[in-house]
């Protein structure tokens, strides 16, 4: 893996040195030689510029990294991937289930257990769901800013303001539904929610809403049953950035040969739970090209054409109407400045099929629910390149952002 000053990063794959050549190492003895090829590339772009990738694979600032990857079987790869992806779950994102209260509990890096269910019976209440590897706090932290908006939300609803974390990467939509309903078991009532979602938070919220007992028992792969005495009813659904038809990054046809443009991507990404996602999966690249996504079900998810999606966006059977229900937020992000950004803009476009992009989602493709586009009136869009350029991670450091949630809650 080699990134260069001006920010681009680019995979190198070994070549099979000729049976009658050898090379002047250790190597040379063995059965096979491998050769690497890696173009040293003049800065063009200007000033250095640093990655700011963390997390699983630390930062990525070094020029040259030396990867040796062993050829796995598929089904070795997937086990691997998920058991690592697992690892960092449990660790990491040790805390599942609801939290909040004050603002400052329902943003806390620790959160408590939320156990003030009484208050919530037969009442009105918000609840936050974040998106890809990320948490409570990592997705919404930045409503600490803007304290007249926490002030009205949470005089909207009474203080009746929670968050749910969960699992994103090993565990599927459904099973995601499945612990929600089972914390709730523990204190039957009737609960009703406005959701305030990113990412692929609003899966979440739409298979909460959207879909039967019967196809979450079934996309389950399992009897479930709606806990005895428990009741949720999801009512108005803020869509921020949510893949509502899927994102390309998540389809396993795209990734090995993409490599190179999504490696760049992560390097310019801010960190966050979106950048230590993609972090990690670029650190396994022969992992990847092995099938590192059909492993991870929570990926899986958000394929384009995916079993959950063709069941969210097939007739609704439960009475759901988008055009009163749903409210959306939306991204053209154009990167700008330097080489590194220039060709990251270019290549992520190809990537999407020359469709807009937030860079992780395409820009339609959050307003599009069930073959049919929200009315404009219910989506705020960014796209004018200097005034509202907003990527995928940064939806919630804006005014428009929030005063966008206001406007429609409840």
């Amino acid at each position: 893996i080699y990134q260069d000053e001006d920010g681009v990063v680019t995979f190198h794959f070994p070549t099979e040195v000729a049976a009658n050549k050898s090379l002047a190492t250790r190597a040379a003895t063995r059965e096979k030689v491998f050769r690497y090829r890696v173009e040293l590339r003049p800065v063009v772009g200007g000033a250095p510029q640093q990655g700011v990738t963390r997390g699983i694979i630390g930062k990525l600032a070094t020029k040259l990294l030396k990867v040796v990857v062993g050829k796995i079987t598929d089904y070795g790869a997937q086990h691997a991937a998920f058991g690592l992806v697992w690892a960092w779950e449990k660790n990491w994102r040790s805390f599942e289930g609801f939290h909040g209260g004050k603002s400052e509990d329902l943003l806390a890096d620790r959160p408590v257990a939320f156990t003030d269910w009484k208050s919530l019976d037969k009442q009105r209440s918000l609840l936050f769901i974040h998106g890809t590897t990320s948490s409570t706090s990592g997705a919404f932290i930045k409503l600490s800013n803007f304290a007249d908006v926490a002030a009205k939300l949470y005089a909207t609803y009474g203080g009746r303001v929670i968050g749910f974390n969960h699992h994103t990467l090993t565990k599927t939509v459904v099973e995601n539904v499945v612990d929600f309903y089972a914390q709730l078991a523990q204190f039957p009532g009737i609960y009703e929610f406005d959701v305030v979602t990113h990412s692929r938070g609003g899966l979440v919220a739409r298979a909460l809403k959207e879909l039967t007992q019967a196809e979450v028992g079934s996309l389950a792969g399992s009897g479930w049953r709606v806990p005895t005495g428990v009741t949720v009813n999801i009512r108005r659904v803020v869509f921020v950035a949510t893949p509502n038809n899927g994102t390309d990054l998540a389809d396993p046809n795209n990734i090995p040969t993409k490599l190179d443009r999504l490696a760049t991507i992560v390097s310019l990404l801010p960190d966050s739970g979106t950048t230590i996602a993609l972090g990690a999966v670029f650190s396994w690249a022969g992992t990847v090209a092995q099938g590192l996504f059909k492993g991870l079900p929570g990926l899986r998810d958000q394929c384009p054409g995916s079993n959950l999606l063709r069941a969210l966006n097939a007739p609704a059977t439960t009475g759901v109407n988008p055009s009163l229900d749903y409210f959306a937020l939306q991204s053209n992000y154009t990167p700008s400045g330097g080489l590194a950004k220039a060709i990251l803009n270019a290549g992520v476009d190809r990537l999407f099929g020359e469709k807009q992009n937030d860079l992780i989602v395409p820009t339609l493709g959050v307003s599009e629910i069930d073959a049919s586009m929200l009315d404009e009136n219910r989506v705020k869009y960014f796209g004018q390149k200097g005034r509202d350029n907003v990527p995928h991670t940064d939806f919630f450091s804006r005014s428009e952002t929030w005063n966008h949630i206001l406007a429609h809650m409840p």
